[in-house]
């Protein structure tokens, strides 16, 4: 059964990969920095906070550092993970 937590996991995961795609290692030390948001190994998230805020946070982290373009690489990377939670679920950020 997929849950919400496992969908926010998944869209946590997804965005540092992706961003680290794109500028290395460097995203996961990005990704460490949000609060609720615990990274194991750089290879895998687990939140501990309010999933909503901490994937916020999160994009806003990478935003921040890396401009508008960070959120539009984090858009896309969860875009097919949206449609598994209510609208009023996805995090403000994403959509």
């Amino acid at each position: 059964m997929v849950t919400a937590t496992s969908i926010y996991n998944k869209i946590s995961l997804r965005i540092v990969q992706e961003q680290a795609v794109i500028v290395g290692s460097l995203a996961w030390e990005i990704a460490a920095k949000v609060h609720g948001l615990v990274i194991v190994n750089n290879e895998d998230v687990a939140i501990t906070g309010i999933s909503k805020t901490v994937i916020n946070d999160l994009v806003i982290q990478f935003e921040k550092v890396f401009g508008t373009f960070a959120d539009d690489v984090c858009k896309h990377a969860v875009s097919d993970l949206l449609p598994e939670l209510p609208t009023e679920d996805i995090p403000t950020t994403l959509k």
